[in-house]
């Protein structure tokens, strides 16, 4: 793997606020951990495992759910890079 030059820097997520993050692919909804996030994209840690049938290049919605709020934040993504336990998602808006 090459040096990669990131437009803005990945925050590592340990927020008490959030209370689930949901990965949505083909009309599954998944639960996963928030590993970090940017402007651009975000890192999932998957317990369960990666789905079989998301590959790279992808479109899905990541929804992240704040505690004590009725709503939640969606983005259109793309996958960007996977592997067993992880998904990397850039946000297409």
């Amino acid at each position: 793997m090459g040096t990669q030059k990131r437009h803005f820097g990945r925050i590592k997520c340990n927020l008490p606020s959030i209370s689930s993050v949901l990965l949505e692919h083909n009309g599954k909804i998944f639960e996963t951990l928030l590993g970090d996030i940017s402007f651009t994209g975000a890192l999932v840690k998957m317990e369960q495992g990666v789905p079989q049938d998301l590959k790279i290049g992808d479109e899905c919605y990541l929804v992240i759910w704040l505690e004590n709020d009725s709503n939640s934040i969606k983005h259109a993504s793309k996958v960007t890079r996977l592997d067993s336990a992880s998904v990397a998602l850039n946000f297409l808006s």
